[in-house]
């Protein structure tokens, strides 16, 4: 399961009066944008789009190229 530890903020905007956050997965390119008060909720935001997705840390291994011998 990926946890917050997984999760960096790469910039924080404002977007048409939102606070928007971009969200990285370490280790990869794959960035969340999300509406949020604070980076606190822009993380849970993400945690909770990491899992509607349905991306799980097995996937995100193969994506990195580990275990692949």
């Amino acid at each position: 399961m990926i946890q917050k530890k997984d999760l960096e903020i790469v910039e924080v905007l404002l977007f048409m009066g939102e606070k928007r956050y971009r969200v990285r997965i370490k280790n990869t390119n794959i960035v969340f944008n999300v509406h949020a008060e604070d980076s606190n909720e822009a993380i849970e935001k993400t945690l909770e789009l990491i899992q509607k997705v349905g991306l799980t840390e097995e996937a995100l291994a193969k994506l990195r190229g580990e275990g692949t011998g």
